[in-house]
């Protein structure tokens, strides 16, 4: 009997783990230690004084042919260069997740659910593991000299202006940052990953609780036992819409941020594919981006999972049968299904994070970009 007593107790402390321990390790708490906070603050540094400076140009400076060439760069950078600062000033953005969303034998987990939610915490690995590993490989591929690169990139003309003597050193070192800014564009979609799967869970979790009420419904004698149930599955939905309010009013402006700025890299990316200056050389470097950014877009995947898992609970606690319920549990069950018929999903402003994101991403992409070709013209003939 001890025996068992000791096995029980490890796995109970095993299971008490993050199933996501290794995301979160990968996509934030690799930048807590101090040497990634100076990394952090040097990139945003160089990157971001390069930007305001690109900025200043384009303003007082103005020339289309320029920046047509240089754009895909500029906004491609904006987006690491954000997903750094936000690092920095919110770092325990992920950090109290396992606090809100513990899951642990005292669940009462059923060995079926459990599997399914090992089974997603693997796929979720997977895809960080990834979705780092081609951000990287594609940052390092932006190491290697290519011909005509001073038209595309800000920094080499400036440091060739500016600095000709040191204009290759600030080069290799400006080439050196490329694949860790790979790794910090992807770090916020995998947090924002590491999320969602941890909020699926909890509802994967309420679902199983609110079938195992039916097995006990018919019985009188277990009225106490449903009743205990129902206010547990009350309590965590309850708790979990707080906790996504809460998130929400913290990643609404970086979603908002990052959506536009993705608009206008691929705008700028279709303009420079499209202009007589895109060189084959490029074409491995403009496809791992693309692959990458892809990648980062299978976000929607798991927005989708998570909206699917929330109709799964409203479907299953409507069915319930609540007619073997006495009239006390009868009004409980009420309160909770007036709860879960609310939709609960990961929706920023007027965009949701699930399969219809995409297609509005895209006509948006269209008519920004339509509208830039028809200013082109137009910006020429002044000129």
């Amino acid at each position: 009997m001890k025996q068992k007593a000791v096995g029980a107790k490890k796995q109970l402390k095993t299971d008490n783990r993050d199933v996501l321990v290794t995301v979160k390790l990968l996509a934030n708490d690799v930048f807590h230690a101090k040497a990634a906070k100076i990394v952090l603050k040097l990139l945003v540094l160089i990157h971001g004084s390069i930007s305001l400076i690109q900025i200043y140009t384009i303003l007082f400076k103005p020339n289309i042919e320029e920046f047509t060439l240089k754009a895909p760069i500029f906004f491609g950078l904006i987006y690491p260069i954000s997903g750094a600062l936000t690092l920095l000033l919110k770092p325990e953005l992920i950090d109290n997740f396992p606090n809100y969303t513990k899951i642990s034998l005292t669940d009462n987990i059923d060995p079926k659910t459990y599997q399914s939610i090992k089974k997603s915490a693997k796929i979720a690995f997977y895809y960080t593991v990834a979705t780092i590993s081609l951000a990287i490989i594609s940052g390092i591929n932006y190491i290697q000299f290519l011909k005509h690169e001073d038209e595309i990139f800000f920094a080499y003309k400036f440091f060739n202006d500016y600095f000709p003597k040191y204009s290759l050193i600030l080069k290799i070192i400006y080439k050196a940052t490329l694949p860790i800014l790979g790794y910090i564009a992807v770090a916020i979609p995998i947090q924002t990953v590491y999320g969602i799967e941890h909020m699926k869970y909890q509802i994967m979790l309420v679902k199983s609780w609110v079938k195992k009420i039916d097995s006990d419904a018919d019985n009188k004698k277990d009225q106490k036992m449903v009743r205990s149930q129902l206010v547990l599955c009350i309590q965590r939905h309850s708790s979990l819409i707080t906790f996504i309010h809460k998130i929400k009013k913290e990643i609404d402006s970086l979603f908002l941020m990052s959506l536009l700025n993705a608009v206008l890299c691929f705008m700028s990316i279709f303009l420079f594919i499209f202009s007589a200056t895109f060189y084959r050389e490029y074409y491995l470097r403009i496809g791992l981006t693309c692959i990458t950014s892809g990648f980062i877009g299978l976000i929607v995947v798991f927005g989708q999972q998570f909206e699917n898992e929330v109709e799964n609970l409203a479907t299953v606690t409507c069915n319930l049968n609540w007619y073997f319920f006495d009239l006390k549990n009868k009004s409980i069950y009420l309160i909770f299904v007036g709860q879960i018929i609310r939709p609960l999903r990961m929706q920023y402003l007027d965009f949701g994070l699930n399969y219809r994101l995409p297609l509005s991403f895209l006509k948006l992409v269209y008519t920004v970009l339509s509208l830039m070709l028809k200013v082109r013209p137009t910006f020429h003939e002044q000129n």
